[in-house]
């Protein structure tokens, strides 16, 4: 049986740094905010006035701390 019949429909996981180089370029040029990403909560802090909430998130394959708006947060 090829890996194609076999996988097709299914719903898999993969590492970015696993897409060819030319793909992952391309990747990253049609990404739009629909892309969800997972990550861990380092800080917590107030910004702006009237001050609005935003975490500190490190996400796994993203060299810099990402800020996120506590509104945005799914759990």
């Amino acid at each position: 049986m090829n890996a194609d019949v076999r996988v097709k429909g299914k719903l898999v996981e993969f590492s970015l740094g696993d897409l060819l180089t030319r793909e992952r370029l391309r990747f990253m040029q049609q990404a739009t905010g629909d892309l969800e990403l997972k990550g861990r909560v380092l800080d917590y802090v107030e910004l702006g006035d009237p001050p609005e909430a935003f975490v500190v998130m490190e996400v796994r394959g993203i060299k810099t701390p990402m800020l996120v708006p506590v509104s945005a947060l799914q759990t």
